[in-house]
């Protein structure tokens, strides 16, 4: 199995932080909103831990009647590449089967000498002025990873 850890950064950050949840902001219409995600497979790991590949990530929100926002999301997989996600029913799901593997072997947690062992999510909710939303209502978004 794989060790995963999450560490996020809003667009306004210099640092990611070590955390499972981040307020990214209150959406106002005038700008998209922007969360980093690094998924750390074993960082600072003193043994090799099962590599993962053939997985997916769900997104959705934590009310049903949310989901419908699901069309506003756009993700950026390590910076350059837009990832399709396909809504179905209450989700976003990015399929990552057969093309990214995030490694498992022991590292010294460095970036940029353990480029394996994580990847970079970048989503942004960007309504573009859509009539339909309600400003400052606070909503909840969920990133889950499945192991195929």
């Amino acid at each position: 199995m794989a060790k995963l850890t999450w560490y996020s950064k809003l667009e306004t950050d210099s640092t990611y932080h070590d955390t499972d949840s981040i307020f990214a902001g209150t959406y106002t219409g005038a700008k998209a909103i922007t969360v980093s995600t690094k998924i750390w497979n074993n960082r600072w790991g003193t043994k090799d831990e099962n590599d993962l590949k053939n997985f997916t990530v769900k997104i959705f929100f934590e009310n049903d009647e949310d989901n419908s926002l699901l069309k506003y999301i756009t993700v950026l997989y390590n910076g350059t590449q837009e990832v399709p996600i396909n809504i179905i029913n209450n989700y976003a799901i990015i399929d990552f089967v057969g093309s990214v593997t995030i490694s498992g072997k022991k590292n010294n947690g460095i970036e940029s000498e353990n480029r394996n062992n994580y990847i970079t999510l970048d989503l942004k909710f960007d309504p573009n002025g859509a009539k339909s939303l309600k400003p400052d209502d606070l909503k909840n978004l969920y990133l889950e990873i499945i192991d195929k």
